[in-house]
Order: C-alpha cells, then sequence, then structure tokens
C-alpha cells in the first residue's frame, strides 16, 4: 500500500473515521461536511546506506481536516495528530521508523461554505519491504 493509504490504515484502527467515507488519499471531497484528507508533497531525498544501497524513503504527508464547526474541526486534528504520531513500527508491508508531526493542527481555511480545515504536516522515514 501507499503511504497515505497506510495512514489512513492507522487512523482506522485508532476508530478515527473510515477509509473512502470521511478519511480520503489525495482529495477533500465536497461532502461529507466531515472529512479528512490525506496529500503528499514534496520530502527529502531518500537516504541511501553502502555496501547494500537500501534506500529510506522520506515522505511529506498533509492531513487536512474539515467539520461543521471550529471545535470539532480541532477535536478531531488533534486526535488525528496523536494517532498519526509514532516510531518503528509496521504498517502492512511497510516499516515505519518515524511519522512526526511538524507542527501543531492549525487553520488553513475556511472553504466557500465556511467550514473549517485545519491541517497539520508529517514527515514519513520508512523503508518499503523488498
Amino acid at each position: 500500500m501507499s503511504i497515505l493509504h497506510d495512514l489512513i490504515a492507522v487512523a482506522e484502527t485508532a476508530g478515527l473515521g473510515t477509509a473512502a467515507s470521511d478519511l480520503f488519499a489525495g482529495l477533500m471531497p465536497d461532502a461529507p461536511d466531515r472529512c479528512a484528507a490525506f496529500q503528499s508533497y514534496g520530502g527529502a531525498t531518500p537516504l541511501r546506506t553502502v555496501p547494500c544501497n537500501t534506500s529510506h524513503e522520506q515522505a511529506a504527508v498533509q492531513i487536512a481536516i474539515r467539520a461543521p464547526t471550529y471545535d470539532d474541526a480541532e477535536a478531531w486534528s488533534y486526535a488525528l495528530w496523536h494517532a498519526l504520531t509514532f516510531t518503528n513500527t509496521t504498517v502492512g508491508t511497510t516499516r515505519y521508523l518515524e511519522s512526526a508531526p511538524q507542527q501543531s493542527p492549525f487553520l488553513i481555511r475556511r472553504e466557500q461554505n465556511a467550514r473549517p480545515i485545519l491541517g497539520f504536516n508529517l514527515y514519513i522515514r520508512c523503508r518499503p519491504s523488498r
């Protein structure tokens, strides 16, 4: 699975949502009112070791959380923030060395229906199985 789907699986396991129902990879749909979008963006150069040339991916992911009220969006943001902060964990076939937030949840914007969208960014270091 991809990093986005692995993170969604971690959120599901923590009881914080359901994939394709209120947790989405790569987009934030217009509905439902309460949802979270997991989006990858530029990370860092993979780490390589010599002589075996094993690489560790260094990815970056933004989690954007929308809810009808600011309080609901903030509470869900912090719940996801805590659940997605981990070290030395295997999800599926990928070994995650670190999933670390880069900041606390913050207001990104209010969309056209005045629903708040909060978010935070994760730095991910992982080693996919071969």
